[in-house]
């Protein structure tokens, strides 16, 4: 072989290898493409694998038998109880405003498997108790003014009596303190 078909020989085999790199990095290009969609898959497949024991765990907390036909259904019995939360929170309504908040986020945790928020306003056992300790208190205020005011009257009566030259026996001072107000007649 003579030196110039050599050199064309070298040309040839030099295009062959650009080609050969090209097809090479074109290649290479290729695989992390397909590792990338392999990463992307494998991690919808934890995700989905994920749901899967999530919706058999909801399954078998609604009595449903494990399986494939169990997780097919879970999501139509979730969606129900979904569109239900609206029914079930205007059955269970009560207290104040923050209360009321608070039981649609409690609702839609428990729906979702979420813990409860801790409670929140005033529900109706907090309201009916605090109405309580108020009329408690009005009763308590409304006792000791009468309970002052009788004892008030039995002290101006039994001054009375006392001042009187009247003579009283004991059974009279009994009478006068058992006597309901307004009706002793023992002066």
């Amino acid at each position: 072989m003579n030196t110039q078909s050599a050199q064309l020989r070298i040309k040839e085999l030099e295009e062959q290898i650009r080609e050969l790199n090209v097809a090479y990095e074109g290649m290479q290009a290729q695989r992390n493409g397909y590792r990338q969609q392999l990463s992307v898959a494998e991690r919808e497949k934890g995700q989905l694998w994920d749901q899967a024991q999530t919706l058999s765990m909801v399954a078998i907390k609604l009595g449903l038998k494990p399986g494939p036909d169990a997780i097919r259904t879970v999501p139509e019995v979730v969606l129900a109880m979904m569109e239900r939360r609206d029914s079930l929170f205007s059955a269970i309504e009560h207290g104040d405003d923050e209360h009321r908040d608070w039981l649609k986020e409690a609702i839609d945790s428990h729906f979702s498997g979420n813990p409860c928020p801790p409670c929140r306003g005033f529900g109706v056992l907090e309201s009916v108790t605090a109405e309580r300790d108020e009329l408690r208190a009005r009763l308590d205020h409304i006792t000791e003014h009468a309970t002052h005011a009788a004892r008030s009257q039995l002290c101006r009566e039994l001054t009375e009596l006392f001042d009187s030259d009247q003579i009283i026996t004991v059974e009279q001072v009994v009478d006068l303190i058992a006597a309901p107000e307004g009706q002793s007649d023992a002066a």
